[in-house]
């Protein structure tokens, strides 16, 4: 039915039901679906001219032609934005089902709604997904362990380097917020001296709700909307997913991408380096001798990662393919801005992604992990491994089952 509307609205014209305004371009964008909801539309991009003042959308129709220009139909724009430019709009269109409508008028009501600029899909519904992730780090500190003297966290069993999953997940927070800048649906909950409280109460604000010490509204709609409102504007909580019922409650959220510690390939020795501190604080002590410190270093370490993405919650969250990209962006490129004289030179060296046919997958996951093979070049080098170069890394196909797609994204 949308790929119908599809081939019809690439030969469409958007026109105004009143002569007060000219269209002079329109672009078809990806098909919506509106948060929270299963209702779907399509989205339009159009040029206006000569807008008379104080139009809507409800001024506005879309005429269905067939592929020799004869109308066939027409559909009503159910809402429109402005964009950047003076006189661009974005127009969101029932489809034909005819569900839209009446879900997009409630969540106006909650004033919750959002036109999004296409590609709002929910994840590819088809399959989920699982990922190998591979970094390394040389003359730094990955991850320091605070309860031993900020020394890089170690299994204390094997001398294996670990780092924690919310050091990763920190790190992807900070580059999603460097590159969105604070858009629209892309703030981040869990941040530093973030007041937790603060944020669930901008949910009640934007709903107009008040807040109950501890507990959600009694009626379920508005529960589910407070929750809904979190996940449609901030990035962390539709992708970890959240514990948001203290004080100000805004209920819990199961995110759909979860990622593992991770753990270095061979044993790490970490290393003390004593550091001199050539200033001092205070003038009464620039006679007196400089202040040593001492900082922790690995020479070299390469860890793996293991992460998981489930489009089943994926649909609940609303985290979209646009959201999908963004974590491949944050996984490539969040080390090279994260630089600091402690953790020395970090770099991303492989993401390995499975992407299963099947909503609830094609192969336990561990099968699929089984198959991406770590090992040192030369079984018999005598020294301990220094660089990336010093390893290899493949993947035994024969492992991998039919209906899982193997896609190399570094």
């Amino acid at each position: 039915m949308i790929s119908n509307l599809i081939g019809w609205l690439m030969t469409t014209v958007v026109v105004a039901a009143q002569p007060v305004a000219g269209v002079v371009g329109v672009t078809l964008d990806d098909a919506f679906q509106l948060a929270g909801s299963n209702s779907t539309g399509l989205i339009a991009t159009i040029n206006i001219t000569s807008l008379a003042p104080g139009m809507i959308a409800g001024n506005f129709v879309g005429r269905i032609f067939d592929d020799k220009g004869k109308v066939i139909g027409e559909i009503a724009p159910l809402a429109m934005k402005a964009l950047d430019g003076a006189d661009a709009r974005r127009v969101l269109f029932e489809t034909s089902g005819g569900t839209l409508q009446k879900a997009y008028a409630a969540m106006l009501t909650a004033n919750t709604a959002v036109l999004h600029n296409g590609k709002n899909l929910p994840i590819d519904k088809t399959g989920r997904y699982e990922f190998v992730y591979l970094f390394d780090v040389t003359n730094g500190n990955p991850n320091g362990d605070p309860d031993a003297g900020n020394l890089p966290r170690l299994d204390p069993e094997t001398n294996h380097g670990l780092v924690t999953d919310v050091c990763l997940k920190r790190k992807i927070r900070n580059y999603v917020s460097l590159e969105k800048e604070g858009a629209a649906g892309h703030a981040i909950y869990m941040q530093e001296k973030a007041v937790l409280n603060n944020q669930h109460r901008q949910a009640y604000e934007a709903l107009k709700l008040e807040p109950v010490e501890k507990r959600l509204p009694k009626d379920t709609k508005q529960a589910d909307a407070l929750t809904q409102w979190m996940c449609a504007n901030f990035f962390d909580v539709r992708a970890f997913g959240a514990v948001m019922s203290t004080g100000v409650n805004c209920g819990q959220v199961r995110g759909p991408v979860q990622i593992g510690f991770a753990s270095s390939i061979d044993p790490v020795v970490p290393m003390e380096v004593t550091i001199t501190r050539m200033a001092v604080t205070h003038e009464k002590d620039a006679e007196n001798e400089r202040t040593m410190g001492r900082k922790h270093i690995l020479p070299y370490g390469l860890y793996r990662a293991h992460g998981f993405i489930s489009a089943k919650l994926a649909e609940r969250t609303g985290f979209s393919e646009d959201d999908l990209e963004l974590l491949w962006r944050s996984l490539t490129g969040m080390f090279e801005h994260d630089r600091s004289a402690a953790r020395g030179e970090m770099a991303a060296r492989r993401l390995i992604v499975f992407k299963h046919d099947h909503p609830m997958g094609n192969a336990p996951a561990h099968v699929l992990f089984d198959a991406v093979k770590v090992k040192r070049a030369r079984e018999d080098a005598d020294l301990p491994a220094r660089r990336f170069s010093d390893y290899d890394v493949t993947i035994e196909a024969a492992m991998i089952p039919s209906g899982v797609t193997v896609i190399d994204r570094i």
